[in-house]
Order: structure tokens, then C-alpha cells, then sequence
């Protein structure tokens, strides 16, 4: 939480030494869903992936124009679940499924563990701003994107001793950016951003640790598709 923080403070620092700038921070809801290559320890089978989650949102931008600006964006979600699957497969595999599943298994052996699935987003670009009416600001255009999706999952139990695994995946690619504020006062305003995103280069990476050993089970990376959807709504200061 701490790191969350610190990464919150220097947005809004960095946000409030623009000259002409507008600070937003907000709820987000975000759902991804996407494919990766071939797996490398499964070359003919690619991973498809989905989550969504709600978290936070900070962005800033900055006026270069009359009727254009620049933007910068943090997001972070808490998911409750994600869902993997290799092509082959026709079932979706809960991780929170198969984390219960285990936990129940083996209560009678002191299970202990816990699961976090979490994603961290960036974007950056330019939007174009329409004039609508002087209470209301919309701004359309779009940018590139950076994304990482980390599921954590830790147990412990009588049978098995200590065990971890760690799942990450990345995307890069272009997002479009539409922003509509109303605008209560002249500095103060309410709204709402969507930012639909096309994934163009997705990593995947699965790591499992077990008495201090590590060893990656899969990975893929390559030029791959996918899609996620960030929809903020909350409220912007501008100086």
C-alpha cells in the first residue's frame, strides 16, 4: 500500500508543476481480454486470458493548444478473479476456483494462503477538444499503452510445505482516449473517460517456487491481440 501511495504523491506533484494543467483522479472499472503466442513449452497452443477489477485512476494533462492537449494516465485495479485457458480447451480455469478448491481440500493439514490479482496501466497521447459549451469540456483522441496484469498466489500446508506462484502478463499497444467534464466551477469539474485499447504485443509469464527453488512452468511473448476497456469516472482540478 505504501508503494500505491508514493506513486499516487508523485502523479500529483508532477501533475500540479504543469503551467496550464488539469489533475483528474477517480474510480476506474477495466476489464481485459486477450491471447498470447504460442506457448514456448507448448508451441501450437496459445494462452487466452480475462479479468476485470476496480480500482483508481489518476491522470494529468497538459493544454499545447487552444483545442488540443496532452495526457498522461495511472490506473490500478484489484481483481476479484481471472480466467485463463489454452486453445485447446474448451473451460475456462478460475484462479480463485482452484485457489478455494485447494484450501478446502486441505484445511485438515493447517492450509494457509492467500491469492491477489492485481493490474497496473499507463497511457500516454493527445486529444483534440471540442467545443461543446463553456460548462462542459470533451476531448477526443488517443495514445499508447502499457499494461501489466500479476496474479500472486502463496500456500502453505502440512503436506505440502511452502509453495508460490506467480503469473504475469504484459500488453503494449494503442488506446483511443474520449473525455467528457462538466465543469461546476472554472477550476473544478466532474466526468467521465473511457479508453478503449487494442493490444498489439502481449508477454505471459508463469513462475513456481517451492522450498526457495524457482523454476519458470511457461512463457510466451510475441505480436499478439487483445482488448481492455478503462472507464473512469470522478473529479478534476485544473490550475
Amino acid at each position: 500500500m505504501k508503494k500505491v501511495l508514493s506513486i499516487m504523491l508523485v502523479l500529483c506533484v508532477a501533475a500540479s508543476l504543469f503551467a496550464v494543467g488539469t489533475v483528474k483522479v477517480g474510480g476506474v472499472f477495466e476489464f481485459v481480454k486477450g491471447n498470447t503466442k504460442g506457448s514456448e513449452y507448448r508451441p501450437s497452443e496459445v494462452v487466452n486470458y480475462k479479468t476485470h477489477g476496480f480500482g483508481f485512476n489518476i491522470e494529468g494533462t497538459y493544454d499545447v493548444a487552444n483545442n488540443l492537449e496532452v495526457f498522461a494516465d495511472f490506473a490500478m485495479t484489484f481483481n476479484h478473479d481471472m480466467w485463463a485457458k489454452y486453445s485447446n480447451q474448451t473451460d475456462w480455469n478460475s484462479f480463485r476456483e482452484s485457489f478455494e478448491k485447494s484450501k478446502e481440500a486441505l484445511k485438515p493439514y493447517n492450509f494457509t494462503g492467500s491469492l491477489s490479482i492485481n493490474s497496473i496501466s499507463i497511457a500516454a497521447g493527445a486529444a483534440y477538444k471540442l467545443p461543446v459549451a463553456s460548462s462542459v469540456d470533451v476531448a477526443v483522441g488517443g495514445g499508447l499503452f502499457f499494461e501489466r496484469i500479476a496474479t500472486n498466489q502463496s500456500a502453505k500446508d502440512d503436506v505440502n510445505g511452502s509453495r508460490a506462484q506467480y503469473t504475469k502478463f504484459i500488453n503494449l499497444g494503442l488506446s483511443a482516449y474520449a473525455n467528457a467534464t462538466y465543469k461546476i466551477t472554472e477550476q473544478i469539474g466532474v466526468g467521465l473517460t473511457v479508453m478503449p485499447r487494442l493490444g498489439l504485443f502481449n508477454s505471459f509469464n508463469t513462475t513456481y517456487v517451492e522450498d526457495g527453488e524457482s523454476a519458470v512452468i511457461d512463457k510466451a511473448s510475441g505480436f499478439a491481440f487483445g482488448f481492455a476497456m478503462p472507464i473512469v469516472v470522478g473529479a478534476s482540478y485544473a490550475f
